[in-house]
C-alpha cells in the first residue's frame, strides 16, 4: 500500500512538472498538420529605380512588408541598396544601420559610411539622392522628408546640402 501511494505521488509529481513546463512554454508540441506562418509579414512587389549612364533605369523586386513601416522602409532602402551597387554608383563599405521614421512622416536614413564614392561627381551624388526619393515615392507615399546620418550623427558632404531634410516628393518629381 505504502508503494502505491509512493508511485502515485511520483506520478501526480511528474505529471504537474510536465503540465507546468508545457504551460511555460519549456515544452512545445507541434501538431504536424498545422501550418505556421514562417515570417511576420508578406510580400510586396516594389520598383527600385537608378541613374547610370545618363538614362534611368528600374527594376521589379520582392520585399518583406510588415505592418512596422519603419522595418518596411528598411526592407526597401536595403533592396535599393543592393540594386545600385551592382551598377558600383554606391560606396561598397556603405550599408544601412538604422531607420527611423518620425510623427511628421521624416525618414532617417542612418548610413554605416558615406553612400557617396569619393570619385562621385555632384550630379552623380544628386541622382543618387534622386533615386532612393523616386523608389521611396513609387512604394511608401506617405514618407514626406528624409535625412542622411551617418552613424546616427549627421551626414557632411561638401558637395551635396545633406543637412538638409530632403522633400522626397519634390524631388522624386522634379525632371
Amino acid at each position: 500500500m505504502k508503494a502505491i501511494t509512493q508511485l502515485t505521488l511520483a506520478l501526480s509529481f511528474l505529471c504537474g512538472l510536465l503540465w507546468y513546463a508545457w504551460q511555460a512554454e519549456y515544452i512545445l508540441f507541434r501538431i504536424p498538420f498545422k501550418t505556421v506562418n514562417s515570417y511576420a509579414g508578406n510580400k510586396k512587389d516594389v520598383v527600385v529605380y537608378r541613374y547610370q549612364q545618363n538614362n534611368w533605369e528600374h527594376d521589379a523586386r520582392t520585399i518583406v512588408a510588415t505592418t512596422d513601416s519603419q522595418t518596411t522602409l528598411r526592407h526597401l532602402i536595403t533592396t535599393w541598396t543592393y540594386y545600385v551597387h551592382d551598377a558600383g554608383l554606391l560606396n561598397e563599405k556603405a550599408h544601412i544601420d538604422d531607420v527611423l521614421i518620425s510623427t511628421d512622416n521624416t525618414a532617417y536614413v542612418s548610413w554605416t559610411a558615406s553612400p557617396f564614392t569619393l570619385q562621385a561627381s555632384t550630379l552623380e551624388k544628386w541622382m543618387l539622392i534622386k533615386s532612393l526619393c523616386m523608389t521611396i515615392d513609387k512604394n511608401m507615399p506617405g514618407i514626406l522628408a528624409m535625412q542622411f546620418l551617418l552613424n546616427h550623427t549627421s551626414l557632411h558632404d561638401p558637395q551635396i546640402a545633406t543637412l538638409l531634410t530632403l522633400p522626397i516628393k519634390k524631388i522624386a518629381l522634379n525632371q
